[in-house]
């Protein structure tokens, strides 16, 4: 048995044993084990694919991880979801209780319903855990973090975006509050603790094992909740019977979205097959035209739309409420006021200029504009914790563009660790972007270019849109900022245009940015202009490109008075 174990979420494939695992020493990077373990044959599975997806073997379950991440009432909801566990006949010492690293905490339980390998081992571990904490998913205590591909923090290992620690905690320490707790978190101790992430020795004659013949699978049915909390539409629509003049469109956003999250292809055709009472040809027609022209359905999309519930991750975007009063919407404007912003005006004197969270925002111009350094430098002026996707230069060269940002040289040494920023330095896909964020919990995300970004769309257009609908989907579910440096098109680089229109690929991509800003270059000057904006004020600023600091400097602010100091002052050294 295998599970696979994660240093790099750009790097995945290495997969250690139980042993090998337990063996893992944490250090300052964020580590990551899957949470199911494969067979042996899913390292060849894995070389062949490159990917985990759809692997079709045993999966196995040692430990079950309950997460609980309601935020501010997380320390109550865990004592919950505890005393439940007490309900079972377990003990503390039959579980482990962690603090997550940032604001929740995971509760590490045995194997309780002797779930056996098998290919199906993650629905029988979904229907279970709902079946026994059932009013604990119901009402949103619990996430589900039951899906294939799912990878989780491994014990004292650290989460970059807060600087805490994944670590252990007693019933008594949870009692204590959060102030006591995040103080533990700030060192790992692992000597102390010496852990084993993996598995939980508990003598046999203590473990409660809930049989799983006396728990009656969930059936269908639009009455009753699921544990998945991810695409509950898609559940919705098999709970329903297929409509007449609707089946062969929902059957493309049901096949896409299934394939898309790496449910195996054979078990999708069965679904389908089920529910759609079509005959085989029909059904291979649908499968191929989804594979060829790349369909990919957002949450904004007619049957997403129409059977979306309240309970899914992705509904808590839309804030429980479709209709909204004044007063309602003056409340968010209200919150949206005190949240951290990139104030442009603050680092610029450009006028009003913000960008808010759930914003975003397109950077283009043509190939050697800087598009890249103004983002590093409003990253590094903004400081808050960032997810930088860069696939376009090597890692090293942009972590030196970092430092010279901050120290003015070209030096690095082990002592310039940028503890506010993790990178990925490949191209990866939105589901593998979607798992990052969910992990790291960055105030922004940088994707530096967009167009990298891997779908399975037909050609570069579709792909865009796909990108760009998404982008914009995950600023709002995350309630983060994201940037996405973009390319324009050959014509208008030849032609100098500066529009909106200049922008490659799909005119999607700047239709669902809340902002856009166009950077041109006069030798070492560099011109940024907005192109759209949705309700700030349209600003031009000129910059010098300092080659060595790697820095852009405003040329207003050059011919203040005292501007000799202004460099030195403005990035705090």
């Amino acid at each position: 048995m295998y599970y696979e174990y994660v240093e790099d979420l750009t790097k995945r494939g290495k997969f250690l044993t139980p042993f090998e695992l337990s063996k893992v020493k944490p250090n300052l990077k964020p580590l990551y084990r899957s949470m199911f373990g494969y067979d042996d044959d899913i390292i060849d599975y894995y070389q062949k694919n490159k990917t985990t997806s759809g692997y079709a073997g045993n999966r196995f379950i040692q430990t079950i991880i309950l997460d609980v991440d309601t935020k501010e009432s997380a320390i109550e909801d865990t004592i919950n979801v505890i005393e439940k566990i007490y309900e079972l006949g377990l003990k503390e010492e039959n579980f482990t209780l962690y603090f997550s690293g940032h604001k929740g905490f995971h509760i590490h339980l045995p194997n309780i319903f002797d779930i056996k390998p098998s290919p199906d081992a993650i629905v029988k571990v979904k229907t279970l855990l709902y079946k026994v904490f059932k009013q604990q998913f119901d009402k949103g205590l619990l996430d589900n973090i039951y899906d294939a591909g799912r990878i989780i923090r491994l014990p004292l290992s650290i989460n970059t975006g807060s600087n805490l620690y994944k670590v252990p905690l007693t019933v008594e320490e949870l009692h204590k509050g959060i102030e006591y707790i995040m103080e533990k978190a700030k060192k790992n101790n692992y000597e102390l603790y010496k852990i084993k992430p993996i598995i939980i020795d508990i003598p046999k004659d203590e473990l409660l094992i809930v049989q799983s013949k006396e728990i009656t699978p969930i059936q269908n049915s639009p009455n009753k909740r699921r544990l998945s909390r991810k695409y509950i539409c898609i559940e919705n629509m098999l709970s329903n019977p297929a409509i007449v003049g609707h089946r062969h469109k929902m059957l493309l956003v049901i096949v896409s979205t299934l394939l898309r999250i790496g449910t195996p292809e054979n078990m999708v055709y069965k679904q389908v097959k089920e529910w759609s009472n079509l005959d085989n040809d029909e059904l291979e027609k649908i499968f191929e035209s989804v594979k060829e022209k790349g369909y990919h359905y957002s949450c904004e999309s007619e049957y997403m739309m129409k059977y979306c519930d309240k309970q899914c991750i992705y509904y808590n975007r839309k804030e429980d409420k479709i209709i909204e009063t004044a007063k309602d919407i003056l409340e968010k404007y209200k919150y949206m006021l005190n949240t951290e912003y990139i104030d442009l005006n603050k680092y610029y004197k450009c006028g009003i200029f913000r960008i808010y969270p759930e914003e975003l925002v397109i950077i283009m111009g043509d190939t050697g504009t800087n598009k890249s350094t103004l983002v590093q430098n409003l990253v590094i002026l903004f400081g808050k914790s960032t997810l930088y996707i860069n696939t376009e230069m090597g890692g090293y060269l942009l972590l030196r563009r970092f430092n010279q940002i901050i120290k003015g040289n070209k030096q690095i040494d082990e002592t310039d660790i940028f503890d506010n920023i993790t990178f990925i330095n490949d191209k990866i896909t939105l589901e593998q972007l979607d798992s990052a964020i969910y992990n790291i919990n960055p105030k922004i995300l940088v994707v530096d270019v967009l167009e990298d970004i891997i779908t399975n769309a037909k050609d570069s257009t579709q792909a865009g849109s796909i990108i760009a609908t998404e982008l914009k989907a995950i600023a709002k579910k995350y309630k983060i900022i994201v940037i996405a440096v973009h390319h324009i098109n050959k014509q208008a680089g030849l032609a100098k245009t500066i529009s909106v229109h200049a922008a490659k690929g799909a005119s999607t991509i700047v239709q669902k940015a809340d902002k856009v800003l166009f950077i041109t270059a006069e030798d070492n000057k560099r011109i940024l202009n907005t192109l759209k904006s949705r309700d700030e004020n349209k600003i031009k600023l000129e910059f010098v490109f300092d080659p060595i600091t790697f820095r852009l400097i405003n040329i207003k602010e050059l011919y203040e008075e005292n501007s000799g100091n202004w460099s030195r002052q403005k990035w705090g050294l």
